[in-house]
C-alpha cells in the first residue's frame, strides 16, 4: 500500500500557515500475507479421517517514512506553496521499518470412529525474526481425545441423558510477542562522555571511538505454554439442561525478562533472557437452562462460573520479584510480582496494634 496522507497534511497546512510553518509527509507502507493449504476428508464405512496442512508467511508491516519540513512561504496560497520554494529549509528526515517476519508450517489429523470416538494431532512449526538464528523456529505438538459415552448401548437405559461427551488434551503454544527484533543483536554507539579519548596525548583533540549500548542475546527462544485440560459436555432432558465442565492447567517456561546485570558490565542495556516460569490452572462451569414458561413464551437462562489459581512459580538470576514492572506512584509500589504470589499482588502492611500518638 502506498499512499501520502492527504487530509492531515492539508490539516497541517492550515494550522501551520498561521506560524509560517510548513511541513510534508509522506508515508510508504507494505503488508504481505501468503498462506497455502491442503485439506484431504475421507470416509472408510465407520471410519473417518480429515487432514489438513498448511504454509503461512506474514510480514506485520514493512515501510519507509519521509518527511521535510520549512517555514517562511514566500506566499500565502497553498496551491504555490511547496517544500522546495520555502525561505527556511530543515533538514529532511526519514525512518524505515522492516516489521516482523513470521514463517509457520503446520499440520492436524482428525480420526473418528463411528462417531463415537475421536483423536485430533496438531503440529506447527513456527519461525519469527524477533529471534537469532539459534532458535528462530519452534515445534509445538498438541492433540485430544473425546468418548462420546451416549452413543455407548450402556447408556440407552438413561433417557434423561440427551447427549454427553468426555473430553481431554494436551497441548503447546508459543509466543514471541515479549521480545523485540533488535533483542539479538549488540548495539555500539558514539558518547562524547564515554567513546572518545585524546588517546596520543597533544590536548589538542580526541579520537572518536564506540561503546556498547546494548548486550544482545541470539540464543532467545519461544516462550513455550503447556496446557492440560479435562472436562465434558452434557445434554440433558431433552435438551432443556446443558452443562460444560472444564478442569485445566496451563504452564508457561521460558518466559522472556530482562535481569538486571552488575555495574562492571558497563551502561548497555541488558538483553531479555528466558528464565521465568508462570503457572495458570482452575475451573469452568457453564450451566445453561430453557423452555417454556407459556405456550408461547420461551426463556433461557446462561450461569457461567471460573475459579483461578495463578502463581509466579520462577524468575530466574536469584530474583525473588520482577525489578522493573511493579506499577508505581511517587515512589510507592502496592503491586509487586513476586515469586510464589500472582501476578499484579497487591502489598500491604501487616500491623499487630496501633499506637496512639500524644
Amino acid at each position: 500500500m502506498v499512499g501520502v496522507m492527504d487530509d492531515q497534511y492539508m490539516k497541517l497546512l492550515k494550522i501551520k500557515e498561521l506560524y509560517g510553518h510548513i511541513m510534508k509527509m509522506v508515508v510508504l507502507e507494505w503488508v504481505g500475507l501468503s498462506q497455502i493449504q491442503l485439506l484431504i476428508k475421507k470416509k472408510f464405512g465407520i471410519h473417518n479421517i480429515e487432514v489438513l496442512v498448511g504454509q503461512e508467511a506474514l510480514n506485520t508491516g514493512a515501510g519507509k517514512n519521509m518527511a521535510a519540513n520549512g517555514r517562511d512561504p514566500f506566499a500565502g496560497d497553498l496551491d504555490y506553496i511547496t517544500i522546495s520554494t520555502l525561505n527556511t529549509l530543515n533538514p529532511a528526515t526519514s525512518t524505515k521499518d522492516n516489521g516482523i517476519n513470521f514463517l509457520s508450517y503446520f499440520g492436524r489429523a482428525i480420526y473418528n470412529l463411528h462417531d463415537k470416538y475421536y483423536l485430533t494431532g496438531v503440529l506447527r512449526r513456527d519461525g519469527s525474526s524477533r529471534f537469532g538464528s539459534e532458535s528462530r523456529f519452534g515445534i509445538f505438538p498438541a492433540f485430544s481425545a473425546a468418548w462420546r459415552i451416549s452413543e455407548e448401548s450402556f447408556m440407552k437405559d438413561l433417557p434423561w441423558v440427551t447427549d454427553l461427551k468426555i473430553r481431554g488434551g494436551y497441548g503447546t503454544m508459543g509466543n514471541s510477542n515479549n521480545v523485540d527484533p533488535g533483542n539479538q543483536f549488540s548495539l555500539y554507539a558514539q558518547n562524547l562522555g564515554n567513546s572518545v579519548y585524546d588517546i596520543s596525548g597533544t590536548n589538542g583533540g580526541i579520537a572518536p571511538g564506540y561503546t556498547q549500548t546494548r548486550i544482545g542475546n541470539p540464543g532467545a527462544k519461544w516462550e513455550t505454554s503447556v496446557t492440560q485440560n479435562i472436562g465434558f459436555d452434557g445434554t440433558f432432558l431433552k435438551s432443556r439442561l446443558e452443562i460444560v465442565f472444564d478442569l485445566w492447567r496451563k504452564n508457561t517456561k521460558d518466559l522472556l525478562y530482562r535481569l538486571p546485570i552488575t555495574q562492571t558490565a558497563g551502561e548497555a542495556t541488558p538483553p531479555f533472557v528466558n528464565v521465568g516460569t508462570m503457572l495458570n490452572q482452575g475451573v469452568d462451569v457453564q450451566v445453561i437452562t430453557r423452555g417454556n414458561l407459556v405456550k408461547d413464551v420461551k426463556y433461557e437462562l446462561d450461569l457461567t462460573a471460573s475459579f483461578l489459581h495463578n502463581e509466579i512459580t520462577e524468575i530466574g538470576g536469584g530474583l525473588t520479584y520482577l525489578q522493573d514492572v511493579n506499577p508505581g506512584f511517587r515512589g510507592v509500589n502496592p503491586v509487586r510480582n513476586q515469586l510464589g504470589l500472582s501476578l499484579s499482588s497487591f502489598l500491604w502492611i501487616q500491623s499487630t496494634r496501633f499506637v496512639p500518638v500524644s
